[in-house]
């Protein structure tokens, strides 16, 4: 008795400062900060919970931390939190019960943020299928789980099967919403961006034009929902060099979004880095690196040196260094992605791969040859295993790895 009245007090103590993490402003990385510490305890509280209210309160706490952990950059600590309190939630409800397909469904999507796709895909396909028979082809909860779907099959290369989803989804909405319904909108802007995947960028910018002249026409010009359409369309713009239109719009974006958000707002430093790329596309590359140098301090600074928005931006900044010829200080920043990310995100997270993938391209490009085949060797093996054959950063591996090689024979 006394040894349950110890841990349940241990319990108690650990939930209630996990409620207070979760009580903070989301953009606090103190907050971040106590969600990891706590997280080792979170996931032993997870097995011992769930058979009275209290503790089914105390498995709904621990989901939301582990949501936290993602925001935070850190998917393992996520994953092994959401696979815990799926286990408990199953044990307690049955593998069918509504609770255990919404806990297996969170697992998916850590697993997914920690590189492991294909078995996040695995149990998306599950709960797809478990809740279409539950609920039926057209209850909201089975509309999300195909809108998961699909998006996990567009990040695997799966283009057609994700295009197939995302237009059932988006005929239910039409169906039951109308044509010009918030939800409907959305829907049809995540059905460009798999078009884009699909290679059919034509047909999605004309999706994502029409879809902000709707938003513009339901909710004005300077909502953050038409806002956010036209930042997406800029960087639409800008993939198909159409970089003065991009400028134009992503200026337009930023200026609003500093007047309503303030200058160190994340989605303000969104509108910046997307701007950044436009200048980048126009040429501009003194204004596109200087600017991108400010949103990565400023992110830092909100969100910490380790999560994923500050080390995509490592990334994409150290590739830019590379190409201006600052070899140097574009290898030094790589490196220092790679690490930082494999450590947040894992080795196999495709965040990873792609840091890596550039890094040794920087290492080919200062003459380290051997370094740079010798990488992208570890590199590929570990796309293949955990992206597949056929996913775009695995062929992408592939081709830099060949064409390393070629030169390499040449040269001897």
């Amino acid at each position: 008795m006394e040894v349950g009245s110890s841990y349940s007090l241990r319990r108690d103590e650990a939930l209630a400062l996990i409620e207070r993490a979760l009580a903070g402003d989301h953009r606090d990385p103190a907050r971040f900060f106590v969600g990891r510490q706590i997280s080792s305890h979170a996931v032993s509280i997870a097995r011992h919970c769930g058979e009275t209210a209290s503790e089914q309160r105390g498995l709904v706490l621990l989901s939301r931390l582990a949501q936290l952990l993602l925001a935070a950059g850190l998917p393992e600590e996520a994953v092994a939190i959401d696979e815990q309190v799926y286990a408990r939630v199953a044990e307690v409800l049955g593998d069918l019960h509504l609770e255990t397909l919404t806990a297996h469904s969170n697992l998916a999507a850590s697993l997914e943020s920690a590189g492991r796709t294909l078995r996040a895909i695995e149990i998306k396909e599950q709960v797809l299928l478990a809740r279409t028979e539950l609920l039926g082809s057209t209850h909201e909860s089975t509309m999300t789980s195909r809108n998961n779907l699909a998006t996990s099959y567009q990040s695997v290369g799966r283009n057609d099967e994700a295009l197939d989803l995302q237009r059932q989804v988006l005929a239910h909405l039409v169906q039951v919403f109308g044509e010009a319904h918030p939800n409907a909108l959305t829907a049809r802007s995540n059905l460009a961006v798999s078009y884009w995947s699909a290679g059919r960028t034509d047909e999605a910018i004309e999706i994502e034009e029409q879809v902000l002249g709707e938003r513009i026409d339901l909710f004005g010009n300077t909502h953050p929902d038409t806002l956010a359409v036209r930042s997406n369309l800029a960087a639409s713009y800008v993939s198909v060099g159409r970089t003065d239109e991009a400028i134009v719009l992503a200026e337009e974006v930023l200026r609003q979004r500093v007047t309503a958000l303030g200058d160190s707002h994340p989605s303000t430093l969104d509108s910046r880095n997307i701007l950044s790329g436009a200048y980048w596309a126009d040429g501009r590359t003194d204004e596109a690196i200087a600017l991108a140098e400010e949103v990565l301090r400023q992110r830092v600074t909100a969100l910490g040196d380790y999560h994923p928005s500050t080390l995509k931006l490592q990334n994409g900044l150290g590739l830019w260094y590379r190409e201006v010829g600052r070899t140097d200080e574009a290898i030094a920043l790589l490196e220092l992605a790679s690490a930082q990310t494999s450590e947040t995100l894992g080795e196999a997270h495709v965040g990873t791969l792609a840091c890596r993938r550039n890094l040794a391209s920087s290492y080919w490009s200062s003459g380290r040859h051997d370094e740079a085949i010798d990488l992208l060797e570890l590199v590929l093996v570990a796309a293949v295993e955990s992206l597949g054959k056929q996913h775009s950063e695995t062929l992408a591996i592939d081709s830099n790895l060949n064409l390393m090689k070629s030169n390499r024979h040449d040269c001897g």
